[in-house]
């Protein structure tokens, strides 16, 4: 009688293991493609945006936005309502996408140096992000909120991109 109970509790608790670790990994491999001192020598070479911040302003604001992305993530996963399961299961695939084009936007750019295709990906990323923000205000709205800095923050780097792709 005491195993569902204590499978329950586990699943929860993997829920709280599992998320950060997936948001982890999308972070980690944007910050792998950011990596060698070849993309940063490039990156230091381009014409900068006059509004381009300090390099140290990015991890800050990194992460912060992922730590409020991820408990953004477990509010939805764990909204368990049946009328709003398909809602839910549709913001749980859009992550997923959202993260591979986070990540996807770190190799085009720094890795691959190719600053156009890192904008088209950067506009996707944030029309997913509006998208989640949307979506997941259906959800919960605490959830939604989180997502706000998150996609404020891709809109100012969809700006510097193509500040970028004119200015070099």
């Amino acid at each position: 009688m005491s195993e569902p109970n204590l499978f329950v509790k586990m699943r929860l608790k993997l829920n709280y293991l599992v998320i950060p670790f997936m948001v982890a990994l999308v972070a980690g491999l944007g910050s792998f493609f950011n990596l060698g001192p070849e993309n940063w020598v490039w990156y230091e070479s381009l014409n900068q945006p006059s509004l381009t911040p300090p390099n140290w302003v990015f991890p800050v604001v990194w992460n912060t936005i992922w730590l409020m992305a991820t408990i953004s993530i477990i509010l939805i996963w764990n909204n368990k309502k049946k009328s709003l399961k398909k809602l839910r299961d549709r913001t749980i695939s859009l992550f997923i996408i959202n993260g591979v084009l986070n990540a996807a936007w770190s190799l085009l750019f720094f890795s691959l140096h190719k600053i156009e295709f890192a904008f088209v990906d950067i506009l996707l990323l944030e029309i997913t992000n509006i998208a989640l923000v949307i979506l997941s205000w259906k959800i919960s709205k605490p959830a939604s909120t989180l997502l706000w800095l998150y996609t404020g923050w891709v809109g100012f780097a969809a700006y510097l991109n193509y500040q970028y792709l004119i200015l070099n």
